[in-house]
């Protein structure tokens, strides 16, 4: 049996000021590429969020008895 799983990403760095020639012709734009990555990177962390939020016990109750 496979298991899939989803690799985790690493938060993107912005370009380096040498990295941009600041024409605004370039297609795509160095920066194009560093917010598409943050906005792919911004929704696996929201995910993961929400997948921790439903995994923990609410804020203010206990934990299931093991007794």
């Amino acid at each position: 049996m496979t298991e899939h799983t989803k690799k985790l990403l690493e938060k993107p760095e912005p370009p380096e000021s040498n990295e941009c020639c600041g024409s605004g012709s370039c297609c795509p734009c160095v920066w194009d590429y560093y917010r598409d990555q943050m906005k792919l990177w911004r929704a696996q962390q929201a995910e993961l969020a929400a997948a921790n939020s439903t995994d923990a016990p609410a804020a203010g109750t206990d934990a299931p008895s093991t007794s």
